[in-house]
């Protein structure tokens, strides 16, 4: 495996499999105290930010999707939100190929959920796909959720984010349907990764764990958000969620399954390349971010 790191992307290896995460870009939301702490006070919220040193009216958030090359497969855990929320997205296909990756070796992408930043990236603005040998899979109840012809998001979301993301989505998924496989949470999508649970997100998110040899990592996909906020207030609803309760029972749920594991994690809003640790002393808990000495 080339060791060498590079522009929007960050290799390293799980067993035998060779890793990476690749940044699609970013998307800021301004005034984003409804989008990830809706159970908080303004005042709550601003002497939270105010505590880890950042600004309380606007929120970054990375779009990190995840590489694997098993030996047998090319696997991409999402694939973006595509040229279709301005220049600071859509720059996954270039960094990918920064990587050593022509988006036609992928063969097998698996999509999380189907939220904007992540299952954009499947079709082109003229529908061409922009993975064309790939085959999709994505759980069995996200399909059916987004398929649908009245699909109820959460209350929260502004009315114009919820037209986007049913249109895209449907959009996007409709591009697929004679590559689409469904898998259950428990199952396994290829050797080595297996779907996990994380309803409330969505109806039907799926979580990851990828396992090679006595190593192994978990793609969290949206049960986490903001990498200070979902761990020290994972109760604090987000508006993003469609299933606000379901969505911070899961949050929980996978903070202290982490914590308990030990586990390496890979959390796609996180700040780039958004892998690291949880842990937990007491009542605190916190993200230790992980970087790779070769």
């Amino acid at each position: 495996m080339n060791k060498e790191q590079g522009a929007g992307f960050y290799r390293f290896k799980i067993g035998e499999f060779e890793v990476a995460s690749v940044s699609d870009g970013f998307l800021q939301f301004d005034n984003p105290r409804i989008m990830i702490a809706a159970g908080a006070s303004e005042k709550e919220f601003q002497a939270f930010m105010e505590s880890k040193f950042l600004p309380s009216a606007s929120a970054y958030f990375q779009i990190n999707s995840l590489y694997v090359d098993t030996g047998k497969h090319k696997v991409l855990i999402d694939n973006g939100m595509g040229p279709y929320l301005g220049p600071s997205g859509g720059h996954l296909p270039e960094h990918l190929r920064n990587l050593g990756v022509v988006p036609e070796e992928i063969d097998t992408i698996i999509i999380s959920h189907a939220h904007l930043d992540h299952v954009f990236g499947t079709l082109a603005p003229d529908d061409s796909q922009v993975f064309p040998n790939a085959r999709y899979v994505i759980g069995e109840q996200e399909w059916a959720y987004w398929m649908k012809p009245d699909i109820k998001l959460g209350n929260l979301l502004p009315d114009e984010w919820k037209q986007m993301i049913v249109a895209g989505a449907k959009r996007h998924l409709g591009g697929i349907k004679k590559q689409v496989e469904f898998v259950k949470p428990g199952q396994e999508v290829v050797t080595g990764i297996t779907a996990v649970e994380a309803f409330g997100h969505t109806p039907g998110m799926l979580a990851f764990n990828i396992s090679s040899g006595s190593e192994s990592l978990f793609y969290s996909a949206d049960a986490l958000h903001h990498f200070a906020l979902s761990i020290v207030h994972p109760e604090w609803h987000v508006g993003f969620d469609n299933d606000q309760e379901l969505g911070a029972r899961t949050r929980l749920r996978v903070l202290n399954q982490v914590i308990a594991e030990k586990s390496l994690v890979l959390v796609p809003h996180f700040p780039f390349p958004g892998l690291g640790h949880i842990t937990q002393q007491g009542l605190v808990r916190n993200w230790e971010p992980t970087v790779w000495h070769w």
